[in-house]
């Protein structure tokens, strides 16, 4: 398969999904002055797209408010691309902070909704190949890029499966190369996915070839025939629109690294794991209160597992904003996933606290609700004289 081939079998799968499909250059005015949904090739959002959608959503919100949560977003800077994607995911997730005059003319602020978390059908979902980027003197253009509501949230680069030469690591360098000459596409990004037509990955704005992974299930957890292409599974399964925002709103985190945020996302296994312990622990808290075990082998990123399921049970509303206490046996255990947690507020939404005592940690539990504990088990065995446990 040439990648023209790859491109549009990526495209037809798409569409069977669910997304609307249009070809990158009909989105552009023929001549000057005509009206088209992009003005030229340096616009990346798609208004005509975005603004209905944000007054479909956010029906309390009036036009003025829906217009300045507009020019937040086509006015997005930070100080660097991925700076200013973390600024871009947190107004993804938690809504745009915008201000306007209610009809009694007092001034309010209010949050502005980008996407229907809820019903994922609800968006504007559009697949565009050929999306060509203009950005000072650089023409690129990445092969298929999809929008929800006229945000573009995933691209995609494909290489052809019979060229030798034209491997992952060609299509994952090209995605670098996209990063330095059209950050302005990318700042809103949310995930990226390379493929040869045959192998398929995905991964975030910061990752390594090394940290992409594959996506070999669909969504009801069935893997796919052997000999299957991965690009095919992985489009089905996590591209499918109520995969895909879930992996957007549910399992992505920031993590701090020195002052310079990582970006992460879940692996399959991860996601799959969150998603069966927060249903389990939803009918636990009806039923006998034990939601049951997670148990993986060394390195298989239990950390960023037990991060983003703290994160979807704390703002659960099913919880009712429930003290989540992180136990482990070891101090040097404890410190390792307390400073892991610490440098996931994005996600999380809160700082955790590590109690250094016991008298500390009895008063941290105090609260009547919410919080992250980090403590160790010791802490709650008797106490003796000359205490033999580390605290």
């Amino acid at each position: 398969m040439n990648e023209d081939a790859i491109e549009q079998l990526c495209l037809e799968i798409l569409q069977e999904l669910g997304w609307q499909y249009v070809h990158g250059p009909d989105l552009l005015p023929e001549e000057p002055g005509d009206r088209a949904e992009r003005e030229d090739e340096r616009q990346v959002l798609l208004l005509d797209r975005l603004r209905p959608r944000l007054e479909q959503i956010n029906g309390h919100l009036s036009s003025a408010a829906i217009e300045d949560a507009i020019q937040q977003l086509d006015t997005l800077a930070g100080p660097n691309l991925i700076q200013t994607n973390l600024i871009f995911h947190r107004m993804l997730t938690e809504g745009i902070d915008v201000t306007f005059q209610d009809d009694s003319g007092e001034t309010r602020t209010d949050k502005c909704a980008l996407i229907d978390w809820d019903d994922p059908h609800a968006n504007d979902l559009l697949a565009v190949n050929q999306f060509t980027v203009k950005q000072g003197q650089h023409h690129r253009r990445p092969d298929v890029v999809l929008f929800v509501n006229g945000l573009p949230l995933v691209v995609i680069e494909l290489k052809s499966a019979v060229d030798e030469q034209a491997t992952l690591k060609k299509a994952w360098q090209q995605l670098q190369t996209y990063h330095a000459q059209i950050g302005r596409l990318h700042q809103y990004g949310a995930l990226e996915v390379v493929s040869d037509g045959l192998q398929a990955k995905y991964g975030t704005l910061s990752a390594g070839l090394q940290h992409f992974s594959r996506w070999p299930v669909l969504e009801n957890g069935e893997r796919i025939a052997e000999g299957t292409p991965e690009m095919e599974t992985l489009v089905r399964g996590l591209l499918q629109p109520q995969r895909l925002l879930s992996m957007v709103r549910d399992n992505i985190a920031f993590e701090d690294s020195k002052g310079e945020p990582i970006k992460m996302v879940a692996k399959y296994h991860q996601a799959l794991a969150v998603d069966a312990a927060v249903d389990s622990t939803l009918r636990a808290v009806g039923g006998d209160r034990r939601a049951g075990v997670v148990w993986h082998t060394q390195g298989a990123g239990k950390s960023l597992e037990m991060v983003l399921y703290a994160a979807r049970i704390s703002r659960h509303p099913q919880m009712e904003n429930p003290t989540l206490v992180v136990l482990t046996d070891r101090m040097d255990l404890d410190s390792q996933l307390f400073g892991t947690f610490s440098g996931c507020e994005q996600v999380l939404r809160q700082q955790p606290d590590q109690a250094e005592s016991r008298a500390q940690l009895q008063e941290l539990l105090k609260v009547p609700s919410g919080g992250i504990v980090f403590t160790t088990i010791q802490k709650f065995f008797p106490e003796t004289k000359g205490e033999q446990y580390p605290m």
